[in-house]
């Protein structure tokens, strides 16, 4: 309290944070909100797969057989990626990433690494074009597969 409520000839007050005060409080001020809203996980399979569909149409999805680097070495990685010849923004789909693999890659402007278990629709549609190893194809397919499998009538 600035001072005792009675007796001062003054109005009673409690704080000098109130509003009404100099530098005190905003009276209906921005209260932060979310706007998520959840999405069933088949719902988020069936667009995954849907926009992976669409980079096979559009011939924008490529398969290695591996995508392994021995030493830390950013300027390794850039001449493997312009031997390929991969466009900018490629996300390169692993089924594990190493540490040297991170450290050599994570310097390339044009490309980012992503797990096959951490890729989304969203993280695919930012990408020009998908580079998956086939161990992450595998992971991918069986997820997406173990996801839309129709349910069976008894």
């Amino acid at each position: 309290k600035p001072w005792k409520q009675k007796h001062t000839g003054r109005a009673r007050a409690g704080s000098t944070r109130s509003p009404l005060w100099r530098h005190g409080g905003i009276t209906f001020g921005p209260k932060p909100r979310s706007y998520y809203q959840p999405v069933p996980a088949s719902k988020r399979q069936l667009v995954l797969r849907a926009v992976l569909s669409d980079f096979v149409r559009e011939e924008r999805l490529k398969v290695v057989d591996a995508f392994d680097v021995t030493e830390p070495k950013t300027k390794k990685v850039a001449d493997i990626i312009k031997k390929l010849g991969w466009p900018e923004k490629t996300i390169l789909v692993t089924d594990e990433i190493s540490g040297v693999l991170s450290r050599a890659a994570r310097n390339v402007a044009d490309v980012r690494i992503c797990r096959a278990m951490d890729l989304n629709s969203y993280v695919a549609l930012l990408a020009e074009q998908l580079v998956f190893t086939r161990a992450a194809l595998e992971q991918v397919s069986q997820r997406l597969m173990k996801s839309g499998a129709p349910a069976k009538a008894s």
